[in-house]
């Protein structure tokens, strides 16, 4: 693997791990596993419906307990234990239509708000393919998902160093120990507890077992290392690092439909990004500051612009609303958004449709397609 892989999976904030911890600390009570199966469950469904406040449309029990292969009875017990404690909330939207809620989510999104930083891991889709809900729940195994969640955040820490300091990471050679003395009081379990509770992760990892030796007739091992198996991970193909402000533009673009009590799709959102990639990003994701090789200025323009277009369309919207009482979208909203995104990009710069396709402005060419330079930029951040 090359240096730029990352965990290939959902988005999960310390900040609502945390909460739980904290929960269980102060109560002093176990947190059912079905509670876990059902918070992991709504943070994938987050995922899919590109919610980045956190708002489920689509979060439905039946199906999801399906696919987890949890009990319906069980994934409901846990449902109603998030709901009762305030993890996860029912709330009405502005266009009347029932959905859930992931308690917080949005402020941990938004650092600049609260003043700490982003702090987030991920687990891997992958899960969601094996039995290890399943089997946490029907043995009331809740340590062994508090387990999971904490080797994946340590791996992506473990990750993150690797890249800083500039290393090939290699699955062969990433992992993670600990002695079983370590594993005894996380799990609750005795050594051939311990060792029954790691035949579930070896789905995930490769798990290994070191210091091993006989007393009697009973098996001991010293320490246990994990590897991830290469069905957790994925090549981070974010060359130009757009994935933060992309997600932060999605989040405005939620805000204004729901703003305007808006009816949309998760695929709706998804669409209208798409659009914004395709009609702008992709013109403009070769452009570095003129200091040094980093992409702040050429953010802000695309948010200036992005936050420029949504205010005329929103006007638009508002002006046929108040004039005819309702508003809709004659085709798709991603489809709306790709025309609007387009006319706006060729009203600043008339001439380029005509003449030069990729150039941006006054006569500077993406040296990125030329020469294998990154291109620099210039008047761009002065123009929205």
């Amino acid at each position: 693997m090359t240096q730029e892989m990352q965990i290939n999976g959902f988005i999960v904030h310390k900040g609502v791990i945390d909460a739980l911890k904290w929960y269980k600390k102060e109560s002093g009570k176990r947190i059912p596993s079905s509670a876990y199966a059902v918070f992991l469950s709504s943070l994938y469904q987050r995922h899919k419906d590109n919610n980045p406040r956190g708002i489920l449309k689509n979060f439905h029990l039946p199906e999801w307990a399906k696919t987890t292969n949890v009990l319906y009875s069980s994934f409901y017990h846990g449902y109603k234990w998030l709901e009762d404690r305030n993890f996860l909330k029912e709330i009405i939207l502005k266009d009347g239509s029932p959905a859930r809620v992931i308690t917080d989510w949005e402020q941990f999104s938004n650092p600049e708000k609260t003043g700490e930083d982003l702090n987030y891991f991920r687990v891997p889709f992958a899960l969601f393919e094996t039995d290890f809900l399943a089997s946490c729940v029907r043995t009331s195994n809740s340590e062994g998902i508090e387990l999971l969640l904490q080797l994946f955040d340590q791996f992506r820490v473990k990750i993150a160093d690797v890249i800083q300091k500039g290393g090939n990471l290699d699955l062969n050679k990433l992992h993670l120990e600990f002695n079983m003395k370590t594993l005894k009081t996380k799990l609750g379990k005795n050594a051939k507890g311990v060792r029954e509770t790691l035949t579930l992760f070896e789905s995930l990892f490769d798990v290994k077992y070191h210091g091993v030796s006989m007393r009697g007739k009973q098996l001991w091992v010293k320490k246990v290392i994990f590897y991830l198996k290469p069905i957790c991970v994925k090549e981070n193909s974010d060359t130009f690092q757009l994935s933060p402000i992309m997600q932060k533009l999605n989040q405005e673009l939620t805000y204004v439909l729901d703003g305007m009590g808006i009816k949309y799709r998760p695929v709706d959102a998804s669409q209208t990004m798409f659009s914004f990639q395709q009609e702008i990003v992709e013109r403009l994701k070769y452009i570095q500051d003129l200091e040094s090789a980093t992409y702040n200025q050429r953010d802000q323009w695309l948010k200036n612009f992005f936050l420029t277009t949504l205010d005329q369309v929103s006007e638009q919207i508002q002006k046929v609303q108040k004039a005819t009482g309702k508003f809709s979208f004659h085709k798709s909203i991603g489809g709306y958004f790709r025309i609007a995104f387009r006319t706006q990009f060729f009203r600043l710069f008339p001439g380029i449709r005509k003449k030069f396709p990729d150039l941006l402005i006054n006569g500077y060419w993406l040296e990125e397609k030329e020469t294998g330079r990154p291109a620099k930029i210039t008047e761009l951040y002065s123009i929205v």
